[in-house]
């Protein structure tokens, strides 16, 4: 009898670029520009602060913000709302911010969590969105968030348990008919929750 390996995050991001390719070349959302989706990142990611920072968008630790403020945007899941310095000053956008850790279920804030992460503050599109050519200008690069990378396959490890959120947001995930049996089928030892 054959053992089935463990899953690696690997696999998994191989897996989500395999379905990019077949699925997102002819769809219409434009997932990557931002305008629909929260681009965001862990604190221990920051190789891509510094890839925003060199693109010219400035970087806010969240000791510099106004937290009330920083909670009140994240609340109003991240697109409305006003960031604020601790003078009181509202943010420019775009911005990076970093912010208090929280807990997401279905697009909503439910709790706050130890530590902080980082998002983009903007006003439409990402900064690494070309417009002209509709695609992101740092796709390739591989400072770009893990959001980025994983989408539309949101995935962590807890307790040693990859656990995995299949984004039916996504079009591509929606017109894929069995693709949740697909996923099952191919890992069988990550949890998947939708």
């Amino acid at each position: 009898m054959k053992t089935q390996q463990k899953t690696t995050e690997e696999d998994i991001q191989k897996w989500v670029m395999k379905f990019a390719l077949e699925y997102c070349g002819d769809c219409w959302a434009l997932c990557c520009n931002g305008q629909r989706f929260l681009i965001g990142w862990g604190s221990d990611e920051k190789q891509s602060s510094e890839l925003f920072s060199e693109l010219g968008i400035p970087v806010y630790r969240l000791e510099e913000l106004d937290e009330a403020s920083v909670k009140g945007w994240i609340k109003s899941d991240y697109f409305s709302g006003v960031v604020r310095t601790k003078s009181g000053e509202p943010l420019k956008k775009p911005a990076v911010v970093e912010h208090p850790n929280c807990d997401y279920i279905n697009g909503k804030h439910t709790k706050w969590r130890e530590g902080t992460a980082f998002a983009l503050y903007v006003e439409k599109f990402c900064p690494a969105y070309d417009e002209e050519q509709n695609k992101c200008k740092v796709h390739d690069d591989s400072r770009r968030p893990t959001g980025c990378k994983q989408y539309p396959v949101v995935y962590s490890r807890e307790n040693g348990i990859i656990k995995s959120q299949i984004k039916t947001s996504c079009p591509g995930m929606r017109r894929a008919e069995g693709i949740e049996d697909k996923f099952k089928e191919d890992f069988p030892d990550v949890e998947l929750s939708y």
